[in-house]
């Protein structure tokens, strides 16, 4: 053996001092690669093949990341090259590298996107040399889910009363977009989290959740409690709908639920009542109906009624005329006042026996009517007498003051009254707080409905109706309020949907217990109307109209004799709490439509009998040009002449550019607005209700969303000063497509209006043409106030109108 040999030769001390050198050497040399291999394993992975000829580093040996971060590896492998030459160095090769990961993506320079996960997840990342796949190198990524939205909703846990409303605000954590989307269990709540808590009869929890929009998995939830009002008081009568014979008696009683007090105050809207209750029918020639009405002392709001019938003697009874007074005539106009009479045996005669009618107007003999156009004016009184037809003949007489009125009476000035108004909102500010002006405030829009108000039998929430009238009655308005939608308990369908389920089921159709001829008891409304009149007393409604717009199908699918039936039950005991109530027609809409193809549902109602119950005749004027009104103002003219009823006033309880015109610019909206109220004004309709002054896109005039008075807002506070205590010298008139309407006021002031329907407007401009000013007029206002001088008979004018003066009124 060589070493065994070496011992034994005189080199062999030469020799094994050599070889342990060379082990020491080596050694030291293997301690530091050691060394140097541990310290680099703290930030990196590696892998060698058994050979130990290929090594694969992959650098970070660890991680930590949140789903979707992104992390830089970086890889190498080497391998040794072929043996070097004598005197030279051993080479190297670079192999490339292959990144893989368990999970995620990662490039093939190593940088890694982690995965969304919605728990910690560990996933590999894996380095393997191409020129050997057996050799790989690994790090560990530990990959966590983002922080998870939560949601947050205060208040929690708070009471509110019935119909009352709360605020509610909720904050979102770890999602940049903030927005929820509002939703409860009952009641309603707004996009900005405002509830109204429903009208309750016992107390209930509402839950009140918000949903994050950016996770809608991600919600959370508050409670509230609607704390119910105390059990209405109610009051019930007997007997019920009895019958009387003409002079008759009969005895009622009444009982008082949830009060201590059982005591009621009797009235009756004819013949008497004591205060027990015994009801004395007057003495009638005809069929007659008396409502009695029964209100707690302890809750004077809490009552009921019922209806008498009271029938007459049989034929041949005392004859009596039943018109008590004449109308007032105009001279130079046409003039027609109808007779009546009950008792005896018609047919009758009809006679004057004393006193004379001015020339031109006569008694019809056969027909008892009073009729003729004169010239005259003053007062005249005659005497009138009626026979009838039996035998021996009754007759009976009556003496009426007719009163004419002189052409060269005092000019008509467009009163405040003419100015009215929809309100919409309570949260909105009242009109006259943004400085407008008007007379008049129509109940429609306001959620007061009948529906609204009665939420069951003998059950009415007054809250919301008494918050309006203090509101009109503070600014001094007088208030229009309109019967509507019956409520689904009184319906005759009450799951019906309306309007393709856009209104409440069973609104638009009549009462159940209301026959289509008109007759039944018709007891659900006018119990309403009883508890109405009672509960506001007289003088805080002025108006009281009947139904809307009935001749659109999603609003009333009704009869004509249930519609006059309606307005003769309202009429008799509305104005037996308040005799100077006035009652308003169904009024027909047009919705947009022909204007000349309108008003047939008014002659039908008019045809039906529904004339003698109204005092006021109404239309709603939507139509695509303002100018258009005027046709249908002169078809509802026509119509009421053909029925004798041309001495009731008119008045559009609706109008305003609305949804059918397509006006969405705001010059446009500017110059609709001018338009329409020269229009309405001139043509001398009584009243003009605008729709209304905040309500998006169909004629506001105060946006909720700017909490700003909008440019049609500002261009009626322009046509107010113009036409308020102005004269109209005439309608409104066309010359081609250029109008005028004229007014006068005192001290020689004289206007025209004028604009041309054929030019255009949009986008902060309108078109123009020429226009030669009359003599007289030397400055001009336009519908944002602007006063201008006129320094030649030339000027340009447009779609909105302008007010031409001869000198300033104000």
């Amino acid at each position: 053996m060589p070493l065994r040999r070496c011992r034994r030769q005189p080199l062999a001390r030469q020799c094994s001092l050599a070889w342990n050198g060379l082990q020491i050497g080596v050694l030291s040399a293997l301690l530091l690669v050691i060394a140097a291999c541990n310290l680099a394993s703290k930030n990196q992975s590696s892998a060698t093949n058994a050979a130990g000829t290929v090594m694969v580093t992959l650098t970070p040996a660890t991680a930590a990341l949140s789903g979707g971060a992104q992390q830089q590896f970086t890889a190498q492998a080497t391998t040794p090259g072929p043996p070097a030459l004598k005197g030279g160095a051993a080479g190297s090769v670079q192999p490339e590298i292959l990144f893989e990961a368990s999970m995620g993506s990662i490039s093939p320079t190593g940088l890694f996107s982690a995965p969304k996960v919605s728990s910690r997840t560990m996933v590999t990342i894996t380095a393997t040399s191409t020129s050997d796949t057996t050799v790989k190198a690994q790090a560990s990524v530990t990959v966590d889910a983002p922080p998870a939205v939560t949601v947050a909703v205060t208040p929690d846990g708070v009471s509110i009363p019935s119909d009352g409303t709360q605020t509610f605000s909720a904050s979102v954590k770890n999602a940049s977009d903030q927005h929820v989307t509002w939703s409860t269990s009952a009641g309603s709540i707004s996009s900005t989290g405002v509830f109204h808590a429903p009208q309750v009869t016992t107390s209930m929890t509402v839950t009140i959740t918000a949903t994050s929009v950016a996770d809608t998995t991600k919600s959370a939830a508050a409670t509230v409690t609607v704390q119910a009002s105390a059990p209405a008081v109610t009051v019930t009568v007997a007997p019920l709908g009895p019958s009387v014979p003409s002079s008759g008696t009969v005895q009622f009683s009444a009982s008082v639920h949830n009060a201590s007090n059982p005591a009621v105050v009797w009235s009756c809207t004819t013949g008497t009542i004591s205060a027990t209750g015994l009801y004395a029918a007057p003495a009638v020639s005809a069929d007659t109906t008396a409502s009695i009405t029964a209100a707690s002392v302890a809750d004077p709001s809490a009552q009921t009624w019922t209806r008498v019938d009271i029938t007459a003697p049989p034929a041949g009874s005392p004859l009596r005329i039943t018109t008590s007074s004449l109308p007032r005539a105009s001279a130079g106009t046409a003039y027609a006042a109808p007779l009546a009479a009950a008792g005896g045996s018609s047919p009758y005669l009809w006679s004057l026996t004393s006193g004379t009618l001015p020339v031109g107007i006569s008694l019809d003999a056969n027909d008892g009517a009073i009729i003729g156009l004169t010239n005259q004016s003053g007062s005249f009184t005659v005497t009138v007498q009626v026979t009838d037809s039996s035998s021996p003949q009754q007759a009976a007489s009556e003496s009426f003051s007719l009163e004419v009125q002189s052409a060269s009476a005092p000019a008509y000035t467009i009163p405040e009254s003419f100015f009215g108004i929809h309100v919409n909102k309570l949260s909105d500010p009242w009109p006259t707080t943004q400085g407008f002006k008007f007379g008049s405030y129509r109940t429609l829009g306001s959620q007061i409905k009948w529906n609204d108000i009665n939420t069951a039998p003998g059950v009415y929430n007054w809250a919301r109706l008494d918050r309006w009238l203090a509101l009109a009655e503070q600014s001094g308005q007088d208030v229009m309020f309109t019967m509507f939608y019956t409520p689904a308990w009184a319906s005759s369908n009450p799951t019906a949907g309306c309007a393709n389920g856009s209104f409440p089921a069973g609104g638009c159709y009549p009462p159940k217990d209301l026959n289509a001829d008109g007759t039944g008891s018709n007891q659900h409304f006018r119990n309403f109307i009883s508890a109405l009149m009672a509960h506001v007393g007289p003088g805080k409604i002025q108006y009281l109209e009947i139904w809307n717009e009935p001749n659109i199908q999603s609003e009333w699918t009704g009869t004509f004799p249930q519609l006059v039936r309606m307005a003769q039950d309202a009429s008799t005991i509305a104005k037996g709490v308040d005799p100077n109530i006035k009652i308003v027609a169904p009024p027909e809409t047009g919705d947009g439509g022909d204007p000349g193809l309108l008003m047939n549902w008014a002659a039908k109602f008019l045809a039906a009998g529904g004339g003698q119950y109204v005092d006021v005749i109404a239309l709603h004027g939507y139509v695509v040009h303002p100018e258009d009104f005027l046709v249908r103002l002169e078809n509802l003219r026509s119509v009421m002449a053909a029925y004798s009823v041309t001495d009731k006033q008119i008045f559009d309880t609706e109008g305003s550019w609305g949804i059918f015109s397509n006006t969405y610019d705001p010059d446009q909206q500017v110059a609709f607005t001018g338009r329409s109220y020269l229009v309405h004004a001139s043509a001398l309709v009584d009243r003009y209700y605008w729709y209304g002054w905040d309500l998006l896109n169909t004629g506001n005039f105060y946006s909720y969303q700017t909490h700003a008075v909008t440019p049609p807002g500002v261009a009626y506070l322009q046509v107010y000063q113009w036409l308020h205590g102005a004269s109209p010298s005439g309608a409104c008139t066309a010359n081609g497509t250029v109008w005028t309407c004229g007014y006068t006021r005192a001290n020689g002031y004289r206007a025209l209006a004028v604009w041309d329907a054929a030019q255009t407007c949009g986008g902060g401009s309108c078109t123009t043409r020429a226009y030669t000013v009359p003599a007289g007029f030397v400055q001009y206002r336009d519908l944002t106030g602007n006063l201008t001088v006129l320094h030649n008979s030339q000027m340009q004018i447009s779609l909105k109108p302008v007010l031409l003066e001869n000198h300033s009124a104000w």
